[in-house]
């Protein structure tokens, strides 16, 4: 080692120098005693993880219960007639007079030459200055207009509501059972249709309002 005050070379065991005289300090012992454990290093604090807060758990009372409902096509329908529980019947009344006033307009097309009625196919028509008998059969044709007219005014509750419908179902019977080869429909055919279309949904929402 060297002197720390002249910079003369000493021995590693002086305790003076022995040039200048001045007292030399041992140096401090950095080495770890033999055995001895290192100090542990300081690391960063470890964070704390807090645990979430439980929160009110939903509870059921005993006495209630949650059942969810069925949808049906039922329940629609019936909704959708009492929402027209006020219209149906006017409108039961409509289809029934329009029904009757079909009876006197012209229904069918005879091979293009001559448009006749139910009422000329019941009393008979003039065709190019001949007289063409008709049939009283043809009076079925009112048999839908007089039912569904009747059963408004005259019944009540079930009968009334069923009438217009079975009165739709024979009115479309009627029409195409006299459809032949040559016979077409006119305006008083579709609208004598339409009619019969319109007493059978009626009757038929009636009936599903009937059963709530």
């Amino acid at each position: 080692m060297f002197c720390p005050k002249c910079g003369s070379q000493l021995a590693d065991d002086a305790k003076f120098c022995g040039a200048c005289g001045a007292q030399i300090q041992a140096p401090a012992n950095t080495t770890p005693a033999p055995g001895a454990a290192p100090a542990p290093i300081p690391g960063p604090a470890p964070t704390s993880n807090p645990s979430p807060v439980p929160g009110p758990v939903p509870t059921q009372s005993s006495g209630s219960s949650f059942t969810p409902s069925p949808i049906s096509s039922g329940s629609s329908l019936g909704s959708l007639a009492g929402s027209l529980g006020g219209i149906l019947p006017l409108a039961r009344i409509i289809v029934g007079a329009v029904l009757v006033i079909c009876f006197f307009l012209p229904m069918y097309g005879l091979y293009g030459i001559a448009e006749v009625s139910p009422m000329q196919m019941t009393f008979g028509l003039d065709v190019f200055g001949q007289h063409v008998d008709g049939s009283i059969k043809n009076l079925y044709y009112l048999i839908p207009g007089i039912v569904t007219l009747a059963a408004t005014f005259l019944y009540q509750g079930r009968e009334a509501n069923i009438a217009p419908l079975l009165a739709g179902v024979l009115g479309l019977i009627f029409i195409f059972i006299t459809m032949e080869d040559g016979v077409s429909i006119l305006f008083g055919g579709w609208l004598f249709i339409i009619a019969c279309i319109a007493g059978i949904a009626i009757g038929a929402l009636q009936t599903f309002a009937g059963r709530k």
